[in-house]
């Protein structure tokens, strides 16, 4: 289990997920990304990947969950980082229709 980070720079929510995105963990971060928007009112939403060791489709709703919060307010979703086994996963769950992948392995979000 790691460790999710969140920053918050102009009206962006960048979030630096950790270990493992399986339900239990998406569950957590999922309430705790709830609360920091309420907080911060982010337009939009980064995710970093690269520190993620293993994610299942809770990770697709995770994804999925902080784009319909941003959409009604006219943001948008970045993902990067990712290995190429969770990018495949984001590919064929057809994610990328409505989120934007940025960055390559070792780049920066921001």
């Amino acid at each position: 289990m790691g460790k999710t980070v969140y920053e918050i720079r102009d009206r962006n929510l960048i979030i630096i997920l950790d270990g493992e995105l399986d339900h239990h963990e998406v569950t957590k971060i999922q309430e705790e990304l709830q609360d920091k928007m309420a907080i911060c009112m982010a337009k939009n939403i980064w995710m970093d990947f690269q520190k993620v060791q293993f994610m299942d489709s809770a990770g697709i709703g995770l994804v999925m969950g902080a784009y319909k919060m941003v959409a009604a307010r006219g943001g948008c979703v970045y993902i990067g980082n990712m290995t190429e086994r969770i990018d495949r996963m984001f590919r064929l769950s057809g994610v990328y229709r409505w989120i934007e992948k940025i960055s390559e392995n070792g780049g920066n979000l921001l």
